[in-house]
Order: C-alpha cells, then structure tokens, then sequence
C-alpha cells in the first residue's frame, strides 16, 4: 500500500492507502463501488472508485475533479480483473479453505444454495460473491453445514480479490453446462421423498392382520433404503 495524504481548506489532514495489486483490495471494498455506484451517472465512476479502493472521503476526492483521474493512475493494474482461475487452496485469517476444483463435485443441494444466493442479490454476482465464495470454499477438513455457510460469507467480505474474484468467474463462466441437469436433479429428489412420505403415512395405520404388518415392515425397511440412496445421489 501507498499512503496518501489530503489536506482540505481548514488544514485538516485526511489520509488513505493506495492499493498495489488486486491482493490489496478486499472483496467488500469491490462490492461497496458497485453499490455506491447504482443508480449513479458513469461520470462519478472514477470518484467513487478511488473512494473505495483508498479509503478516502467521496466529498474529499470530489472537491477536486483533477484528484480522482490522478489517484487511479497509480492503479494501472484495475483494467483487468483477475483471471477466472480459482485458488484450490488458500489460507484466510487463521484458517485454511479448499476449493471444490471442479463443479462435477457440486451436490444438489449446494448447486441450488449458489443459485438461491444469485437470485436474492437479484442475479448480481458481486453482491452475492461473498455467499457465493463461502459454498464453494470450506474450510479444510470441516464438514460444510448452514452454520460453517454463513461464518465462511462474514469472514470472505475481507478476502483480496486476488483470491476471491477468481472463484466467483470460475463458477460464472463454468456453471451453466451443470444448471439445468442439477436443478432436474433436485426436483427429482424432491418428487421421490413425496413419494417415500406417502408410503410411510400408508404403513403409520395400524393394520390387523399379521401379513399387514409384515407388509408395513417391508415398506419401512424399503423407504429407509431409499432416503439413503438419495442422500448419496
């Protein structure tokens, strides 16, 4: 990081830092420009960018419309994003998270969990990237649950966007040959254990007869091997 220094017209001090790289930028200051910027004429990209990425004011970098062009020149590595190329390991804070590599290895469920974050941030992928990142990322031999979910978004707002842009492409630009077939899928899934709890409501009766209740313990027996295939597909 670069230091900057302003000093307005009352002589007050205003300091910031001028990130080096994308490792220097963290995922929560990409996505604060972005909203910053909704709704906003492109004319103020510049200002808001360089407000962002160095932590200066927006009304101190907009008093003076030569600063803005100025700050983003010594930044000359922001015309790229990083490349769509995901880190199969990282370490973050004191923890260590692994990719999943490929999106073959993506269950169902975790599959609908990414397009369900999507579609809360209203199809925006930088909006939702740190709940994106927490699916696609656990950490290292820890079992991925809502909880572990929801702590790995919180901590990914701080990531650089070295690593976390990277992933976020990946699965953008990779998802889409396994979305329809993931969602057919789950819907199936969804249909079979419908079909297994009716069975189950069939058998809760109690029936009279001795051939009835060996019947009902069959049908049981047949329903808990059937939930268990499906939670292994």
């Amino acid at each position: 990081m670069k230091t900057i220094t302003l000093t307005d017209n009352e002589g007050t001090r205003i300091e910031g830092a001028i990130p080096e790289g994308w490792h220097e930028v963290p995922l929560s200051a990409f996505i604060n420009y972005h909203q910053l910027m909704s709704g906003k004429p492109a004319p103020l990209a510049a200002v808001v960018a360089a407000s962002c990425l160095t932590g200066l004011p927006t009304e101190a970098v907009q008093s003076d419309v030569s600063l803005a062009p100025l700050i983003l020149r010594q930044m000359p590595w922001l015309s790229e994003l990083p490349q769509p190329e995901p880190m199969l390991s990282f370490k973050h804070g004191k923890k260590t998270y692994e990719h999943v590599g490929n999106l073959e290895r993506i269950d169902a469920a975790q599959f609908e969990a990414l397009l369900s974050f999507l579609e809360a941030a209203e199809g925006n992928p930088i909006a939702a990237a740190p709940n994106l990142l927490a699916v696609l990322c656990r950490e290292k031999g820890k079992a991925q649950t809502a909880e572990s979910v929801a702590a790995a978004a919180e901590a990914f707002a701080s990531l650089p966007m070295d690593k976390a842009w990277g992933a976020v492409a990946f699965f953008l630009t990779s998802s889409q040959p396994y979305a329809g077939r993931i969602r057919s899928l789950s819907q199936a899934q969804e249909e079979a254990e419908k079909a297994l709890k009716a069975l189950d409501q069939l058998v809760a009766q109690r029936l009279p007869k001795r051939s009835s209740r060996i019947a009902a313990r069959l049908v049981r027996a047949y329903t808990r091997s059937a939930r268990a295939m499906l939670r292994k597909s």
